[in-house]
């Protein structure tokens, strides 16, 4: 191996891991579409050095990407959280206010120039379906969790 690839053990244990899976689907390339690095052996010692280079910088890429992706889903996680506890609260909030004020189930609907005025003694009900279905389809379609392996990269 060339000097300065302390982890050039780490590309030959990739490889095999790649190649027994790139034989399983019958493909011929590795990854991205690049031979293995099996295929270099005949190549310059320059060409060799340089494939090394790629395939350290995109195995720490990838890392990188998993990492910013761990750290993001938590932060997007606490924003969908904070939104529908947001909801629930002032859907409490109206509930308690819609039983101290008798509204005898009026309801108003202003839209104007300055906006729109809704006052019913069901909005409560309305921002309360809103929250928990926010929440149902953030859980359903984006906080799902799939499983990725080696040879999904």
């Amino acid at each position: 191996m060339q000097k300065g690839f302390p982890q050039s053990g780490l590309l030959e244990e990739f490889d095999s891991i790649q190649n027994a899976q790139s034989a399983e689907n019958g493909d011929t390339l590795g990854v991205d579409g690049f031979p293995s690095y099996a295929d270099y052996s005949s190549q310059t010692s320059g060409v060799k050095e340089s494939f090394e280079e790629y395939k350290l910088f995109s195995l720490e890429h990838r890392k990188k990407v998993f990492n910013w992706q761990y750290y993001s889903s938590i932060i997007i996680f606490v924003t969908v959280l904070l939104i529908v506890y947001s909801g629930l609260i002032l859907s409490f909030m109206h509930f308690r206010q819609s039983l101290k004020s008798d509204l005898d189930n009026e309801t108003e609907l202003e839209i104007g120039k300055t906006g729109i005025k809704v006052k019913s003694s069901i909005i409560g009900i309305i921002i309360l379906l809103i929250s928990v279905s926010f929440l149902y389809l953030y859980l359903a379609h984006v906080y799902q969790i799939k499983e990725v392996g080696i040879g999904g990269f």
